[in-house]
């Protein structure tokens, strides 16, 4: 019989560090990712605030799960987190990655938002079938990729699940996102800190020129040598001190 227990992967076990601070940020993982490549953010902020990272539907357990999972039920996550909290602190921020940055975006055009960190945010993403998802999704829903392999069994399950396949039915959810967060942009009115990669090979960095347009109150950091991975990756200490000093200073 098939065990269809659903088990989330520890590499996306949700983070929340309460340390009874008046504020407190959440911060939004991106597409198929996992929370373990924020950890280290997580804790910077904790200095000052209180932070979860909450696990967005279908992810971190297993590609049937992801598959079923869709944009409003990502978002309505977020949705729900955000009022949860705005219950218990006098201000609620958020920092988004990626496909989270653009969830984060969203939720800062429709709420109170004083301080909003997008990081890679993938209004826009390098993939050339974006556009035919509405019609990929029904036909060929997914392409397996080439395998990678990991050492670690957490890795290694992810990968399997997640990162081996293009899901062009779940991309389709993504630019669902897209679309919903680009009419809103011009709402935001949150402090913002945008961090972008010259070498993101995800995001491009055209991305900028509409934050330039339709975000008002911003701020940049351009880096030369991450890849997507901003926070994680060959930048991340100087990526993060730098979000620090952004919010010393707002």
């Amino acid at each position: 019989m098939k065990n269809n227990f659903t088990k989330v992967n520890p590499l996306s076990k949700e983070i929340r560090i309460n340390n009874s601070k008046k504020s407190c940020f959440i911060i939004i993982h991106g597409y198929t990712g996992i929370i373990k490549t924020l950890e280290k953010t997580a804790e910077a902020l904790s200095e000052f605030y209180d932070v979860y990272i909450p696990r967005l539907p279908g992810h971190g357990t297993n590609r049937e799960d992801f598959e079923k999972s869709t944009w409003k039920d990502w978002l309505r996550k977020i949705y729900e987190e955000y009022l949860n909290l705005k219950i218990i602190y006098e201000e609620v921020n958020i920092l988004g990655f990626s496909m989270g940055g653009v969830i984060g975006s969203i939720i800062a055009a429709e709420f109170d938002i004083k301080k909003l960190i997008l990081v890679a945010p993938a209004f826009r993403i390098k993939d050339r079938m974006m556009m035919f998802t509405p019609f990929l999704r029904f036909i060929y829903p997914r392409k397996k990729l080439l395998s990678v392999q990991y050492n670690d069994e957490n890795w290694k399950t992810q990968s399997e699940n997640y990162w081996e396949y293009n899901f062009y039915n779940k991309k389709y959810d993504l630019l669902k996102l897209q679309k919903k967060a680009l009419k809103k942009l011009g709402n935001i009115k949150s402090e913002t800190f945008i961090i972008l990669s010259e070498n993101d090979k995800s995001v491009p960095f055209n991305v900028k020129k509409i934050t330039d347009i339709k975000i008002k109150n911003k701020n940049y950091l351009i880096l030369k040598n991450s890849p997507h991975t901003i926070l994680s990756d060959c930048e991340s200490d100087f990526a993060i001190s730098q979000i620090m000093n952004f919010l010393k200073n707002v």
